[in-house]
């Protein structure tokens, strides 16, 4: 019996330690994300998709912005690697080049202080805007959206906010906006704010 207990607990710790380590590699665009161990950023796990980003294009932004923005230290080795996370939200046209991101080879002393506390990034999406008319529909209207194959640029407004174990989570004061080009749902090209 004793050496049923001792089986048991050395096969439990190394399940624990095989899900201690890196992740999987992301899906390729157009492959499916779902698997039986996914690893998730952590500041894609507290930063909720917002009601309004209601439509498919909408959403598709939204959820790129999410995954490019929220580097994890424990995850990634530079910010460059949650690009390479937004990967499978992009049209296959554009996954590759979020994949191949090359860094300069300088770190950013903000990842540095990130990386040195085990931190990571998490963002707020205020506003997208982009796929509205100019002026109020009429009432009875139906909701405008883009016709298949059409590329729709939107903007999308965030904060960011840098944490770490033990210590108060520090909002960034500026508002970044991100220009996302989405067509059938999936991102065809984005522009980040100048610094990012």
């Amino acid at each position: 019996m004793r050496y049923l207990k001792v089986l048991v607990a050395g096969s439990l710790g190394v399940v624990f330690l095989g899900a201690c380590g890196r992740p999987a590699e992301e899906p390729t665009a157009g492959t499916s994300s779902v698997s039986s161990a996914v690893v998730v950023a952590r500041g894609v796990a507290e930063s909720p998709i917002p009601e309004f980003a209601d439509s498919p294009g909408r959403r598709a932004a939204a959820e790129f912005v999410r995954a490019a923005a929220t580097p994890d230290a424990r995850l990634d080795a530079t910010p460059a690697d949650a690009w390479r996370r937004a990967a499978p939200y992009a049209t296959s046209e554009l996954a590759p080049h979020l994949t191949a991101v090359e860094e300069s080879g300088s770190m950013p002393g903000w990842w540095r202080r990130l990386v040195e506390t085990d931190g990571y990034v998490s963002i707020e999406i205020s506003n997208i805007t982009g796929d509205e008319p100019q002026a109020a529909p009429p009432p009875g209207s139906p909701t405008p959206t883009a016709a298949p194959g059409e590329e729709l640029p939107l903007e999308v407004m965030f904060n960011r906010t840098a944490h770490a174990p033990g210590r108060v989570p520090s909002r960034g004061v500026q508002t970044q906006i991100w220009v996302v080009t989405v067509r059938d749902g999936l991102v065809v090209a984005f522009k980040p704010e100048s610094g990012d």
